[in-house]
């Protein structure tokens, strides 16, 4: 009988150490996660593997069997939730990401426009006006320049936006720290 309760209690706390792997996916992920049916499923297994475990600690191994049974029930069940969990982690990271990438994307764009449409005419003007040799206000030579700095802020701004994005989706830390403020 010894025996069979360690072999027992070792497999419940293998279930335990799961069931904590897999929380650990949605630990920061509160949105979703919480309105998922396999995530409250997930919650049921716990309170369940719970009574089991406090079954087991006062040695009533009458309904040992039983118990048993219902501990490979609730493997079976979370290799079937296990999945559906990790996809709904990567949906969220993904909308994470797009979201960083929006916000420093809208960011950029509108440095690039304040520059495009306020600085540049008004460094242009003073250019003009300290070095009239140098004519730069004809409407051709004006655009040309504008048109440029346009397409190259932009494919700039995009590039900074992405790696900028990456890096602070990449560290956790620094992701925790602004979803407090």
């Amino acid at each position: 009988m010894n025996r069979r309760k360690k072999k027992f209690i070792n497999i419940i706390e293998k279930i335990h150490k799961r069931i904590g792997n897999i929380s650990s996916l949605a630990r920061n992920y509160h949105s979703r996660f919480f309105s998922n049916p396999s995530y409250k499923q997930l919650k049921i297994i716990q309170t369940e593997l719970k009574q089991i475990w406090e079954t087991a600690e006062f040695n009533a191994f009458a309904k040992f069997s039983a118990m048993s049974i219902r501990c490979e029930e609730i493997s079976k069940e979370l290799d079937g939730i296990e999945p559906i969990l990790k996809k709904l982690k990567i949906i969220m990271d993904i909308k994470t990401f797009l979201i960083i990438f929006l916000k420093n994307i809208i960011f950029v764009f509108s440095i690039i426009l304040f520059a495009t449409i306020i600085i540049f005419p008004a460094l242009i003007y003073y250019f003009n006006t300290f070095s009239p040799g140098f004519n730069l206000s004809t409407a051709g030579s004006a655009s040309f320049y504008n048109k440029y700095f346009i397409i190259f802020g932009v494919i700039g701004g995009f590039l900074f936006s992405f790696f900028k994005s990456f890096k602070t989706f990449l560290n956790p830390a620094s992701q925790s720290n602004k979803n407090k403020n």
